[in-house]
């Protein structure tokens, strides 16, 4: 984010019969709601994208004392942490359960809006110096993965002419290798680069440590350490649980 607040959340049980003065300067008016009012749209309350988080947070507890013991029983309190990105609604903060967290974090990590959260056909997206992603109508992510000696095209999907022609057009040099979800196992030398072609739609970026898999394979790959992004068929890459865990 342009610009962060390094900012605490404090939560405690009011005895009854107490009263609310606002100082007239940091707080200028008040009104008591349950955390579940203040974020109804209905209600349509301004609030920064934190607060909204620990309000719908709190909304999740039935009674304070349940709360209270929840909080008396935390050893580690998550940081919210939105990354800025880019999409068809205009630029907003991206929060860590979405699915374009890590990459957005990845791609841009100073923080300065370069990331996406949404993956509209055609966009084309460096993922690497030896990486871009060009994403199908259907939603289906194809690549190209390349170094010194040229490019590798991993089409996925390979009936369409028109996707095939718009990957080559993105491609910064000549497409030397055509490979298919079916290719046979191989290690492919791409000058500088080593890519691994693994079998059942896989293929391995050895020097970045990144997987293409089909959406479906993932869950095999998750404590792989040889793996430190998984990059879907659909969707955004992700890291492993293996490399969360590091």
């Amino acid at each position: 984010m342009p610009r962060r607040f390094d900012t605490r959340f404090f939560a405690a049980a009011m005895p009854a019969g107490q009263d609310v003065r606002p100082d007239g300067r940091e707080t200028v008016e008040h009104l008591w709601l349950k955390p579940a009012d203040a974020v109804s749209p209905e209600r349509g309350l301004k609030l920064l994208n934190v607060t909204r988080r620990v309000l719908e947070h709190l909304a999740t507890f039935a009674r304070v004392d349940d709360f209270m013991a929840h909080a008396r029983a935390l050893r580690r309190i998550p940081l919210t942490m939105p990354r800025l990105a880019d999409g068809p609604k205009g630029r907003r903060p991206v929060n860590m359960e979405e699915p374009a967290y890590d990459e957005i974090g990845h791609l841009d990590p100073d923080g300065q809006g370069g990331g996406r959260y949404a993956l509209e056909a055609g966009l084309v997206t460096p993922l690497s110096a030896r990486v871009l992603r060009v994403v199908h109508d259907s939603g289906l992510n194809s690549f190209l993965i390349g170094g010194t000696e040229g490019w590798a095209l991993v089409n996925r999907a390979p009936g369409d002419a028109a996707h095939e022609a718009a990957l080559r057009a993105a491609a910064p040099g000549p497409v030397r290798w055509v490979l298919s979800a079916d290719a046979a196992p191989q290690s492919l030398d791409l000058g500088g680069a080593t890519l691994q072609v693994l079998g059942a739609q896989r293929f391995l970026l050895a020097e970045e440590r990144m997987l293409f898999t089909d959406d479906a394979t993932t869950t095999a790959v998750e404590t792989d350490h040889r793996v430190e992004w998984i990059v879907p068929a659909r969707g955004f890459m992700r890291r492993p649980a293996s490399a969360l865990a590091d």
